[in-house]
């Protein structure tokens, strides 16, 4: 599916629309498209600012913000993906499964896991800066990715603790932990 394919498939979805104004959250931790990029993919982020979507949750005021951009993989091909900022700062709390007890537990001592690489560096030295006509730092932090290739060079699934409905459940579940790099 292509960037255009892509954002005619999101204009289907009753729970995305057009977020006025750009980015309005500040650099949030949460949705990340690590399902759908991998080791060696490069997205391609565009000159200028594309439309900036926003996406409901059902059931809660939660919502995330993302781009459609074009990413470039190993094998050649071309595909449209959803990419969310919050991807570049989310939390990873590991957690593992007490073989005693069959209880899940976070691993919360060393703090949280998260992404690294030049490209979230980048992002990531906005943080907490507002621009001059009110931009959000995520605003920030986007464009200073525009007309750039970043290259996701490592993918490392973590255990992490599953939550369902806002709370969190006896399960294990995997995420990924991706490495971002510039490219030239």
């Amino acid at each position: 599916m292509n960037v255009t394919e892509r954002i005619a498939e999101n204009a289907k979805n009753s729970n995305i629309s057009v977020a006025e104004g750009g980015f309005t959250k500040s650099q949030p931790r949460g949705i990340d498209p690590d399902a759908v990029l991998n080791e060696g993919d490069i997205i391609m982020f565009p000159e200028t600012m594309p439309q900036v979507m926003h996406q409901d949750f059902p059931g809660s005021d939660n919502y995330a913000e993302f781009i459609v951009v074009n990413v470039l993989t190993p094998d050649g091909k071309e595909k449209g993906v959803n990419f969310f900022p919050s991807s570049l700062t989310k939390n990873i709390w590991p957690a593992s499964k007490d073989e005693k007890t069959g209880e899940v537990v976070a691993h919360i001592e060393n703090g949280p896991q998260n992404p690294t690489g030049t490209a979230v560096e980048l992002y990531k030295s906005k943080q907490g800066e507002t621009g001059p006509n009110g931009e959000t730092d995520m605003t920030l932090g986007m464009l200073e990715l525009l007309g750039k290739k970043v290259k996701v060079t490592s993918k490392i699934p973590v255990n992490i603790q599953r939550w369902r409905d806002g709370e969190r459940v006896n399960e294990l579940a995997t995420t990924n932990l991706l490495q971002y790099d510039l490219v030239a």
